[in-house]
């Protein structure tokens, strides 16, 4: 199985985090970032650990910590993990 893979409009929400983040309090971006992809990782390694998503086929995984929840959908098979979006925990998803 390979890692997760991210849409492109996940990739901008993550940079879109960063820049935010960044402008308030440069030395916590990073490693927001690096939380975010680290518990993306995690969800390549069990990706059912998520609950059930508020869209049809898509589940999501709060960041430990952090106001992000990640959505992401898993192939029919469930080897393949795409990660949907970011989004902060107070956003419409």
């Amino acid at each position: 199985m390979k890692g997760p893979q991210y849409t492109l409009e996940a990739r901008r929400h993550v940079a879109e985090i960063y820049t935010y983040v960044k402008g308030r309090n440069p030395s916590a971006a990073v490693g927001i970032v690096v939380r975010i992809h680290l518990t993306v990782r995690s969800i390549g390694l069990f990706p059912r650990m998520g609950r059930i998503g508020a869209a049809r086929n898509t589940h999501e995984l709060l960041v430990k910590g952090l106001p992000y929840v990640i959505v992401y959908e898993l192939s029919r098979k469930g080897r393949e993990v795409v990660i949907l979006g970011i989004f902060h925990g107070a956003q419409d998803r």
